[in-house]
């Protein structure tokens, strides 16, 4: 979880197939315990369980379309369902970034 100024890991985000959607859900809440709220992104052709307290994000493509559908589907090709990203809180992430294209 992030430290007092902001830097650490925020949360990891998962990646399931459709059909697992279910059986995850009950892992992750009744298993481990972590309430979990769900979104529907059809814009991004998803659909997402979170929780932002247990740093936690599951994503699945569920629907035909959408920004992200199809990098989800390759990855489930490619690796299969796992971790797909560690998202990192960073305070002044400008400063950050400009750092980088200093360089």
């Amino acid at each position: 979880m992030p430290t007092a100024e902001g830097r650490g890991v925020h949360h990891v985000v998962w990646c399931v197939r459709p059909e697992s959607w279910t059986s995850v859900r009950a892992f992750w809440e009744g298993t481990i315990g972590i309430v979990l709220d769900e979104l529907d992104l059809p814009e991004l052709g998803l659909k997402v369980l979170i929780s932002w307290h247990g740093g936690v994000e599951i994503m699945t493509p569920a629907y035909a379309t959408g920004m992200m559908v199809q990098p989800a589907r390759r990855f489930l090709a490619a690796r299969g369902e796992g971790v797909y990203a560690v998202v990192y809180d960073v305070r002044g992430i400008e400063g950050v970034v400009a750092s980088f294209t200093e360089r």
